[in-house]
């Protein structure tokens, strides 16, 4: 074990990582539109990247996660490895900065035998709010839709 993180999201088998293995502290729970996201994208995920938001429209490329499925093919590693191997590159990198960050999660999906892979995105956030840890995730198709739907929150949210 590694401080409390289980060691088969570290395996090399049936996942491995783009960059440096993370180690992050601790690993927060997915949120469930993160779950959400990787179950209904499982057949045919071949890769989630994982973006940190600089501001404006403008992700930085973090780390990914390589499942190694194709076309028509479920890959190796349950949904749930899958989440944990995304929060743990997210939660590592946060630890950097101890602020809320906010995370653009980008799948590669082969949809069709021949072709480019698909790219589909959940946008999360992970870090501290007050006195307690906090996860909050957004799930959308295209990070320009972001926008469109936190105001639709916040208007749902000045309602209630």
């Amino acid at each position: 074990m590694n401080d409390g993180i289980d060691e088969d999201i570290y395996g090399t088998e049936p996942l491995t990582f783009d960059g440096d293995m993370p180690q992050p502290s601790r690993v927060v729970s997915a949120p469930d539109d993160l779950d959400s996201f990787i179950k209904a994208n499982l057949r045919g995920m071949s890769r989630i990247s994982v973006r940190k938001h600089l501001g404006g429209r403008k992700y930085g490329h973090v780390n990914a996660v390589v499942t190694g499925a194709g076309h028509d093919e479920l890959p190796r590693a349950t949904t749930s490895q899958i989440s944990r191997a995304v929060m743990a590159i997210a939660a590592d990198d946060q630890e950097k900065t101890s602020e809320t960050c906010r995370y653009m999660c980008q799948g590669l999906i082969y949809k069709k035998a021949t072709g480019d892979p698909k790219k589909l995105a959940v946008i999360i956030e992970v870090g501290s709010s007050g006195a307690w840890d906090q996860d909050y995730s957004v799930a959308v198709q295209a990070p320009e839709h972001a926008d469109q739907m936190f105001l639709g929150h916040i208007n749902q949210l000045h309602g209630e």
